[in-house]
């Protein structure tokens, strides 16, 4: 219990750092441009609810330690672990940014497609990282 305790926080800590590099820094632009009427954008910046982002956050950290660690042997290449990472962060994301371009007019395709592709970086890069921790823990 206390080693998912870990991974759990290893994955929400990771997601939060990687996330604000991406889009507060990397990608701010092409965001705030993307999501100019429908975000809660102001004065150029992202004022997200914090509550709500946590919430998110804390399920794709669940999604990697329950359901893609599990897959992964132990001492796995870094090329497997990160892709089947990035299965599981495309297609979470890839089901919000569809149900999103499918019901919202001014969610554009493009914004669907980066944004489906940041999901499956995000979550390979944080698998990397608990499956280091995880193997790292156990020996």
């Amino acid at each position: 219990m206390l080693n998912e305790i870990k991974l759990l926080a290893t994955c929400f800590i990771s997601i939060i750092l990687i996330d604000f590099i991406w889009i507060g820094l990397i990608a701010k632009k092409f965001y705030t441009n993307q999501m100019s009427v429908i975000g809660r954008i102001y004065d150029g910046n992202f004022q997200p609810v914090l509550w709500a982002a946590g919430v998110v956050y804390i399920l794709l950290s669940i999604g990697i330690v329950y359901f893609v660690l599990p897959k992964l042997e132990f001492n796995a290449g870094p090329i497997p672990t990160f892709l089947i990472g990035a299965l599981m962060g495309f297609v979470i994301y890839g089901v919000y940014d569809m149900t999103n371009y499918s019901t919202l007019k001014d969610w554009t395709l493009i914004l669907t497609f980066a944004d489906m592709c940041w999901g499956g970086v995000v979550c390979g890069l944080v698998t990397m990282i608990a499956r280091f921790v995880r193997d790292f823990s156990a020996s």
